[in-house]
C-alpha cells in the first residue's frame, strides 16, 4: 500500500510488489514517500524522504512603451531552476537562447506593435514561465516646413516698379511729345508776335 507524498502527485493505494514509478510534485517541499507491505500476520515497511524544488521566474521590461529603434531594458530573476530559455515574437535582437539564473539585457527592435519576451526555466520535469510585453510605435515622420520670400524689383507686364530706373511706357512717351510740341507751339506765336 503507496501512501504520503501529496494529494494528486498518482503516490497512493495498491502498487505492485515491485516496479518504478515517476512522481511529480507541483510545489517546493519535503516529501516522504511510504509503502507499506503485509504477508499474513507479517508487515513492512519502507520510507523514501525527497526534497523537492520547484522552479520560479519573474520577468519585466521598461519602459513598456516606445518607439522602434528605442531600447527597453528586460529584468529577470528565478530560482531552483537548472536552465532558462529566452524566446520572443519580434525579432528578439539579445533575446534568445540561454540565460543566466538572473540579469537584465537592452534589447532594441525592428517590429512594430506588440512584443512578448518570454523566459521558461526548468529543473527536471518542472519548469515555469515568466513573460514581459512592449508596445513599438513607428517612429513619427518630421514634417518640414519651406518658407518662400517675395522681393520687389522690375514687374512683369502687368505691374509697376516704386522705384525708379524702370522703363517709360508707350503712353509716357506719347505724352511728353505732346507737351514738347505744344511748348514749341507758344514760343513761337510769341516770337511771331
Amino acid at each position: 500500500m503507496a501512501s504520503g507524498g501529496a494529494n494528486g502527485d498518482g503516490w497512493g493505494g495498491q502498487v505492485a510488489a515491485s516496479g518504478t514509478m515517476s512522481v511529480t510534485e507541483a510545489a517546493s517541499g519535503t516529501y516522504t514517500y511510504t509503502l507499506s507491505c503485509t504477508q499474513g500476520s507479517q508487515a513492512a515497511q519502507g520510507q523514501a524522504v525527497v526534497t523537492d524544488t520547484v522552479p520560479t521566474v519573474s520577468l519585466s521590461a521598461s519602459p513598456t512603451t516606445l518607439t522602434v529603434g528605442q531600447p527597453t531594458t528586460l529584468t529577470w530573476t528565478s530560482a531552483n531552476a537548472a536552465t532558462c530559455m529566452a524566446s520572443s515574437n519580434g525579432a528578439g535582437y539579445g533575446w534568445t537562447g540561454t540565460k543566466s539564473a538572473s540579469g537584465t539585457a537592452s534589447i532594441t527592435e525592428s517590429t512594430v506593435g506588440p512584443i512578448t519576451y518570454t523566459l521558461t526555466c526548468t529543473s527536471g520535469p518542472q519548469s515555469a514561465q515568466a513573460t514581459a510585453q512592449v508596445f513599438n510605435s513607428a517612429t513619427s515622420s518630421s514634417s518640414s516646413s519651406s518658407s518662400s520670400s517675395s522681393s520687389s524689383g522690375s514687374g512683369g507686364s502687368g505691374g509697376g516698379s516704386s522705384g525708379g530706373g524702370g522703363e517709360m511706357s508707350p503712353l509716357s512717351l506719347l505724352g511728353l511729345f505732346g507737351i514738347s510740341a505744344y511748348c514749341a507751339s507758344r514760343r513761337h506765336r510769341r516770337e511771331a508776335a
